[in-house]
């Protein structure tokens, strides 16, 4: 049993980190976190929307909310200014622990022992039922609209409804005047037609589009890249495109890294994902698109801690017959500049073409 157990050690690691670290094996079928790898890939390292840490108290995510430097005008021999504009800080957000478990039946193991290749189809068969787990419950906790104290930060606390509702994100409360910088952007779709309700596919391209611009101010390269929303709206902008008799724009690259198309309404890559959730919270159902700039957003994890195998531990002493293998991650996602984030909300589930 033991040189078994010691096989089964080896193929868990092989299998998480046959590729890489373990972290971008699990997540590159996850449609989310695989948008973040891939413009990861496309900013030649500047910066890392999934970052790997050596470690610490807290994460330390800097805070990045306006230009900096002194930049004037001057004529001939005017004095030059040097100085500082206090720009930078750091949000502080609070290492969250997941585990997940393999058990494995001592009998299968005993009946599948000296047959290594069997062995270890056996077990990676496990292996990808637990990665399907871990993508699964990820997804809840990116997407919850509470969160509980062991749970991950996630969109929806970070990008609200009513970002002057008073609530500490990353360590900075948003509902004073000192602090308005620490508030996303939002739109009642109810009132983004210049005051009236979005009703068709296009005025739902218009909204977006305004929410957007009001996200950027104008700045060509500071502009949401992502709009995440559910398969409803999604569906919406595919019509949208069909009516318009135009194919869809779409990012080739991400289309293939996500698995499905993925067009483009204004700079924004539109994703979809069934667990975005209706920010409305009353009356009829609505959807509702996270209009993300996600070169301010970064889910950091633990170096050492990114999936990784511990050893192995006897069940008997809970009366089961089996050994487990805890798989451990420490991270949580986080968010320098909320200003740059934007909410598109109350989105009717009956639009018109």
């Amino acid at each position: 049993m033991a040189n078994d157990t010691e096989q089964i050690s080896t193929v868990l690691n092989n299998y998480f980190t046959d590729d890489g670290d373990a972290f971008d094996n699990i997540y590159n079928k996850h449609a989310f976190m695989r948008y973040l790898f891939e413009k990861d890939l496309e900013g030649n390292g500047e910066f890392q929307r999934v970052n790997k840490s050596s470690g610490g108290k807290q994460i330390e995510h800097p805070l990045e909310i306006a230009e900096g430097g002194i930049t004037a005008t001057y004529d001939g021999l005017d004095e030059i200014q040097f100085g500082t504009v206090d720009t930078m800080s750091n949000t502080q957000w609070e290492w969250k622990n997941l585990v997940s478990t393999l058990t494995l039946d001592k009998k299968k193991i005993i009946e599948r022992k000296g047959q290594a290749s069997i062995l270890a189809d056996y077990v990676a068969t496990k292996l990808k039922n637990v990665q399907k787990s871990i993508r699964s419950e990820t997804s809840r906790l990116l997407f919850a609209t509470t969160v509980g104290a062991k749970d991950f930060d996630s969109i929806p606390t970070i990008v609200v409804k009513d970002p002057t509702a008073s609530a500490t994100v990353g360590g900075i409360n948003g509902n004073t005047a000192a602090t308005a910088y620490w508030r996303n952007r939002t739109q009642d779709s109810g009132t983004a037609i210049g005051g009236n309700a979005v009703t068709t596919y296009e005025d739902l391209i218009k909204a977006m589009t305004s929410l957007a611009l009001t996200q950027g101010q104008n700045a060509a390269d500071d502009m949401p890249d992502l709009a995440l929303t559910d398969q409803i709206v999604y569906e919406y902008i595919l019509f949208w495109f069909q009516a318009k008799g135009q194919f869809f724009f779409t990012d080739n690259q991400m289309s293939k890294a996500v698995g499905f198309e993925v067009p483009i309404v204004r700079g924004m890559n539109v994703v979809t994902d069934v667990l975005v959730p209706d920010m409305k919270d009353s009356g009829a159902a609505t959807s509702s698109v996270f209009q993300l700039n996600t070169e301010y957003l970064r889910f950091t994890v633990e170096e050492e801690r990114q999936f990784t195998v511990e050893g192995k531990l006897d069940l008997m002493h809970r009366g089961q017959d089996a050994w487990g293998w805890p798989i451990m991650l420490r991270g949580n996602f986080t968010c320098s500049n909320r200003d740059k984030q934007g909410l598109l909300w109350g989105i009717p589930r009956t639009l018109a073409s």
